[in-house]
């Protein structure tokens, strides 16, 4: 209980959404958000991007704050904060220690670089040099290079991993990309375990079946 309650008195390492207007998304690591004031998150590891119409502001729990402009990419690639004591000593002004780094994507963003017709020419080229080319595009919904990829492309897979894919996104998904004009060619689900693929293979079911009804001869 002890330690339950010191974690709540010293929030540290964490980032509040103090405002934002328009679309931004944040990436967990495990999955994208779309970006609400008043959010809390944990910081490190966390990546923030802003579109063409918005911007956001955020706050660190060591008191730094940052200002995202419109179409802006910034990832907190470290963010390591020790809990805050009061009268601490060995510090002057702030009663907890910390250390940040933070990684802005500068240039031209990927969004542009897809938009640009320079893109499509060479897809066309590599596919009058290969058999096969296959682009592994980032996850739908985060940002919009995913659907510009994808209208650029013959067919599509779409990947999802297990147990953590969302059935409603899924279809979601699905349903744009069908209205994009893309043929999908089917659904790979990742993330499965040995125990798991023979639990659900069809030879697990059919020896089931087997030992229930007999066999027919």
């Amino acid at each position: 209980m002890a330690s339950a309650q010191e974690r709540r008195k010293n929030p540290t390492s964490k980032l509040y959404v103090a405002d934002q207007l328009g679309e931004a998304q944040i990436d967990t690591g495990t999955e994208i958000d779309d970006l609400t004031k008043k959010s809390v998150y944990n910081a490190e590891g966390r990546s923030i991007e802003t579109k063409a119409n918005s911007n956001a502001s955020v706050v660190l729990s060591n008191g730094t704050g940052i200002y995202f402009d419109v179409e802006t990419r910034v990832k907190i690639s470290t963010f390591q904060q020790e809990a805050f004591r009061p009268n601490r000593a060995d510090v002057e002004d702030e009663p907890s220690i910390y250390t940040t780094h933070l990684m802005v994507e500068h240039g031209v963003s990927p969004t542009e670089l897809l938009e640009n017709p320079v893109f499509a020419q060479l897809i066309e080229r590599l596919k009058k040099i290969f058999d096969l080319v296959v682009i592994d595009s980032p996850p739908m919904g985060a940002v919009t290079d995913a659907t510009l990829i994808a209208e650029r492309t013959d067919e599509v897979v779409y990947v999802c991993r297990f147990n953590r894919a969302y059935r409603k996104h899924i279809k979601l998904y699905i349903k744009a990309l069908r209205e994009g004009k893309n043929e999908i060619l089917g659904i790979v689900l990742n993330g499965l375990s040995p125990r798991r693929i023979e639990y659900y293979s069809n030879y697990r079911y059919y020896r089931s079946y087997k030992k229930y009804y007999g066999s027919q001869t």
